[in-house]
């Protein structure tokens, strides 16, 4: 089940109460006329899908699974993962998998205020 928030964007203390939100990330949902979904994401501009038209939440099911797709890339690279920015009004917040949240924390771990630092794995 993915995980997503309908938190206001201007609140700022998602990540204080609830840790897990600092890999959450808004992305921009828009309904086609052929009854799916267009999805992007300011923050990996590389996540962008055409949904499969079962809904939104198979929608944003399929939204974690690219998300996970793109954070697994990004660790593979050793590229640092961008801090997620304020949800804008009208876009969903979506958290990758736990298992990918794990790998980051473990394999990166460290959070600075530019984004999440990447180190090597030993």
């Amino acid at each position: 089940m993915p995980q997503f928030y309908g938190l206001p964007s201007s609140a700022g203390w998602e990540t204080r109460v609830m840790p897990h939100l600092r890999f959450a990330f808004p992305v921009a949902i828009v309904p086609t006329q052929d009854q799916r979904f267009d999805v992007t994401c300011r923050d990996f501009p590389e996540l962008r899908l055409r949904s499969s038209g079962s809904g939104l939440l198979r929608t944003l099911m399929e939204v974690e699974d690219a998300l996970d797709a793109v954070i697994a890339h990004y660790l593979e690279l050793g590229r640092a993962l961008p801090r997620p920015s304020l949800r804008e009004a009208g876009e969903h917040v979506v958290a990758p998998s736990p298992q990918v949240i794990a790998s980051a924390i473990r394999l990166r771990g460290v959070e600075g205020d530019d984004g999440i630092r990447v180190q090597s794995a030993q």
